[in-house]
């Protein structure tokens, strides 16, 4: 508000009718006209008294011009200073966020990794603990699903007498005593399977 008030003074004693109204003599403080006659040296005075008067306008005009330089050089330095100052801020704003968005891209990353690895060990995790299982319930349920198959397809006894005549014949190794009893042999195999087929 002073700097306002102190550019209108200036701008005001600039003018030239301005500073010759500061110069002027009120009307009242004028002296009427008399009958006496003003002599050469009380003219002198007052011309003297108003060059000085005028002078001392013409000296604060000048010191206020001078003030008026002064406090605008200040109001350019503060300019400036704000100017640093902003820009100064934004750089770091600039770094801030940047470095945020740096930040946040390596832990994406790292956790992108984490998921590529926790993946690959839960699926390594997986399959073993499947194959691990399937080892466990195949050796409980084999046996007794070879047995009830085996029962269902052959009879007990007629299975263990297959086996046997199998090991005979891998025993003697196609070997027969005598070819009667290869004939023999052979004639019950086929009623065997006749039977089978009734």
């Amino acid at each position: 508000m002073n700097l306002i008030k102190l550019c209108l003074i200036l701008w005001l004693l600039s003018t030239p009718r301005f500073a010759y109204a500061l110069c002027e003599i009120k009307e009242t403080e004028l002296p009427q006209p008399s009958t006496q006659c003003f002599s050469q040296d009380s003219a002198n005075k007052e011309i003297a008294r108003l060059k000085s008067k005028l002078t001392e306008v013409l000296i604060q005009q000048e010191s206020l011009r001078v003030e008026l330089k002064h406090i605008q050089s200040s109001q350019n330095n503060y300019q400036t200073q704000l100017n640093r100052r902003d820009s100064a801020q934004s750089s770091w704003y600039s770094i801030l966020l940047t470095s945020v968005a740096v930040i946040v891209a390596v832990l994406g990353g790292i956790i992108a990794a984490i998921a590529l690895i926790g993946a690959k060990e839960v699926k390594a995790a997986a399959a073993k603990i499947a194959e691990e299982k399937a080892q466990s319930h195949v050796q409980k349920t084999l046996p007794i699903i070879v047995t009830e198959e085996l029962n269902k397809h052959f009879g007990a006894k007629e299975f263990f007498a297959q086996v046997r005549e199998a090991v005979e014949v891998v025993a003697h190794r196609g070997i027969s005593r005598s070819i009667s009893d290869d004939e023999e042999e052979m004639r019950k195999n086929s009623q065997n399977d006749e039977s089978e087929i009734e």
